[in-house]
């Protein structure tokens, strides 16, 4: 007999793939003006990153219960976009090595992967971009 296991992690890469199509093209028309962001552009925003942290992680949790974003502005735009392609980087890469966690439910992973793992992955991914 051929029982179905919930795959969460699975539907939370799902989520979170749909969802950012929609952030690149976001931050594509966000960046269209400023093509030539170099290493002091990023070094300013990261400087101003711990600042809006914590609404960044309520607008990941918002979008995460509504399946909608809270209006923002265009920096917080990139940063949503950023830990979209973090959190899908890493949720896949576990997903296709054969993590799974059937304790935890969709919206807990998602969580975990947009909040959670944002400071201590994916913003030192971020600053690791400016070591020459």
């Amino acid at each position: 007999m051929w029982i179905m296991v919930n795959d969460f992690l699975n539907s939370a890469v799902q989520r979170i793939h749909k969802e950012i199509g929609r952030s690149y093209q976001t931050r594509v028309n966000l960046e269209a003006d400023n093509r030539d962001i170099d290493r002091e552009v990023l070094a300013d925003r990261l400087s101003r990153e711990p600042l809006t942290r914590k609404a960044l992680d309520d607008a990941c949790r918002y979008w995460i219960e509504n399946g909608k974003w809270p209006m923002m502005d265009s920096e917080a735009g990139l940063w949503i976009s950023d830990r979209l392609g973090e959190a899908y980087l890493l949720a896949g890469w576990l997903h296709h090595n054969g993590f799974r966690n059937d304790s935890k439910t969709e919206n807990e992973l998602l969580d975990f992967f947009l909040v959670e793992c944002w400071e201590p992955v994916g913003l030192r991914k971020t600053q690791a971009r400016l070591v020459s």
